[in-house]
């Protein structure tokens, strides 16, 4: 019943009508001392000039527990509270958390992250057990160590704080409550965060983000994307065809196939199955439609024309296998004078300055692939606001199908929407 009453009570994000003190009312409403729980301190403890961060009504929302996701470095966390005790399981096999003798980990750092509420604080809880069994503290993130408890201002606070940033940058209701609190001194609901460990305090973090919000300075880098997206590569060796990470402008990210953004390139291995039938790639689908279909297609007949591959075999390909076979393809239809492909029987004009049938079917095969492959969803969701560009270069005036990354920018938006 408490974690069911206290996330009924973060569901709300909405600030209710301000009476004339200038708050809601409800901040501050008494609480029978024998419904407390044993962790809370209640709305009437607040002095005056301050406010209880009481997960009882929607200022919760700033409680490490509350569901409001947010992306990090590229990783969505459902919470604060499974960033933070993510931190404090083993990075891996080789993390010498994972070694320790009789120590179980019941849960996985990605289990974790995924958690809100007492769920991960729980897991926390088992977490920081292990951690005084083997006589650390030290948590983890991207390999690098940090003093877990520590008085002072030191890495883990630093990440702590960054991270309440992205909460507060990537939920807007979180960000309209907060400036809705104006000058008042916000403190815990909770004893625990009294103590005299600055990460601990997220009150005082999130009193330090409005004063920055309120003053219109400038605000703090974003780290909600990776930085390695936009590291910059020697052009050295390069091949012709790249478009490299350092040309992306401001609010861009190139889509490049040097890490994981490569996975919403038409070449990327992502299987799936469209019309009953299993394709390698989008590449593979994309060029096979150049492909004779059988033994009776006026293409299959057409006077010294060979066909290196079959229609099958180019639909299992991916990368450069696939576009080298529609090249192969492209100089048979130049040989033959036709400018059109065909699937299931259907011709379509191959080069449309209008979106026609071509278009339609390879939107709908990057769905099939945005749909079947859970790692493109949650790549594409974690490029957030950013313009994608592609990593080669555009032939003059294309088609738009040939425009891929505005097609994922059109299905990103949709994700968005449901999401």
């Amino acid at each position: 019943m408490r974690k069911l009453a206290i996330a009924l009570a973060l569901a709300g994000l909405a600030v209710p009508a301000l009476p004339q003190s200038g708050f809601p009312a409800h901040w501050f409403a008494p609480v029978p001392e024998d419904q407390a729980q044993w962790w809370e301190i209640l709305p009437q403890e607040a002095k005056p000039g301050e406010v209880i961060l009481s997960k009882r009504h929607e200022l919760g929302n700033f409680s490490n527990l509350a569901p409001t996701p947010f992306y990090f470095h590229g990783k969505r966390y459902a919470s604060a509270e499974g960033f933070w005790y993510s931190l404090a399981y083993p990075e891996g096999p080789d993390d010498p958390r994972a070694k320790a003798p009789g120590i179980t980990w019941k849960f996985t750092r990605d289990q974790v992250s995924q958690m809100t509420m007492f769920d991960a604080k729980d897991a926390g809880g088992l977490a920081e057990a292990n951690m005084a069994t083997i006589g650390i503290n030290w948590v983890t993130f991207e390999g690098k160590r940090m003093k877990y408890m520590d008085t002072q201002k030191g890495d883990h606070f630093q990440l702590i704080t960054k991270v309440l940033w992205e909460k507060v940058r990537q939920n807007p209701k979180v960000k309209e409550l907060l400036l809705s609190t104006g000058d008042l001194i916000l403190k815990p609901d909770n004893f625990d965060s009294l103590r005299d460990l600055p990460a601990w305090r997220y009150f005082d973090i999130y009193m330090d983000i409005r004063a920055t919000l309120r003053s219109g300075a400038g605000l703090p880098p974003t780290e909600r994307y990776p930085a390695h997206w936009w590291t910059p590569v020697s052009e050295v060796n390069k091949p012709d065809w790249e478009i490299l990470a350092q040309a992306a402008k401001p609010g861009e990210v190139i889509l490049s196939k040097r890490h994981e953004l490569g996975i919403l390139s038409n070449f990327g291995a992502t299987p799936f199955t469209l019309h009953g039938k299993r394709y390698a790639s989008v590449e593979g689908f994309w060029q096979m439609m150049l492909y004779p279909e059988g033994p009776d297609d006026p293409r299959a007949k057409a006077p010294g024309i060979k066909w290196t591959h079959t229609r099958d075999e180019v639909a299992q390909m991916t990368g450069f296998d696939a576009k080298d076979a529609g090249g192969l393809a492209e100089e048979n239809m130049k040989k033959m004078g036709i400018d059109w492909v065909t699937f299931e029987g259907k011709r379509m004009k191959y080069w449309s300055k209008e979106p026609g049938d071509h278009y339609r079917l390879i939107l709908e095969a990057m769905r099939a692939k945005l749909e079947q492959n859970p790692k493109v969803s949650e790549i594409l969701l974690s490029t957030g606001d950013l313009v994608l560009m592609p990593d080669h270069f555009q032939e003059e005036d294309p088609p738009a199908e040939w425009l891929y990354f505005n097609i994922w920018m059109d299905l990103r938006s949709e994700l968005q929407r449901t999401n």
